[in-house]
């Protein structure tokens, strides 16, 4: 049951952050026209995003930035490069 829970507020915040990116058309032509899609990311704030032992960066924010990547190249039917940049 618990499964079923987590999962489903897992669904719900993803829906909740992709709608306004999905939203903007402009930022969405910015991204298509680029081809890059550039994420910022904390490097201190475990378990959300920080930088790992092979000097990468990990956490929850980078895993979910991770998933938008991959819709957003579905989406355009086209590959995107893909930054993480550390902002604190």
């Amino acid at each position: 049951m618990k499964k079923i829970y987590l999962g489903l507020l897992t669904g719900f915040l993803a829906l909740g952050f992709a709608v306004p990116v999905f939203a903007q058309g402009g930022t969405l032509e910015k991204i298509a026209k680029s081809g890059e899609f550039t994420v910022g990311t904390r490097d201190g704030a475990i378990p959300f995003g920080f930088i790992s032992k092979d000097n990468e960066h990990i956490g929850f924010s980078v895993d979910m930035a991770k998933e938008f990547h991959k819709a957003l190249e579905k989406k355009l039917g086209k590959s995107l490069k893909f930054t993480i940049k550390t902002t604190n």
